[in-house]
């Protein structure tokens, strides 16, 4: 709990990286959880930590409710893309995503 108030509280929201480090610790001691990602997966992506954001997608998308999982998958493969040059990679976060939901995967 005492990584939560660093990260939230103390750390100034210019100071990304000592966040990243406080969240990342706290996931680390604790286990991820969707809430932690979900203030992990934006800093990452504001440092520019492309396979560090690739890999909490991708655990996002199975810690996910199936309904939600198409739209995460989906901007996996754009990362995968569009950022790590992986179209292979991105074609199969493509392919688990239209299986997820066919109609919101790429909407």
């Amino acid at each position: 709990m005492e990584l939560i108030r660093v990260a939230v509280v103390e750390s100034p929201l210019t100071d990304r990286a000592a966040a990243l480090a406080a969240w990342s610790a706290y996931a680390a001691a604790h286990g991820s959880s969707r809430e932690v990602l979900a203030r992990l997966i934006p800093l990452l992506e504001q440092e520019k930590r492309w396979e560090d954001l690739a890999a909490a997608l991708s655990e996002d998308a199975a810690l996910a409710p199936e309904a939600d999982r198409a739209p995460i998958l989906a901007r996996l493969g754009q990362t995968r893309l569009g950022r790590l040059g992986d179209p292979r990679g991105a074609l199969e976060a493509y392919r688990r995503a239209f299986a997820c939901d066919p109609l919101s995967a790429f909407g």
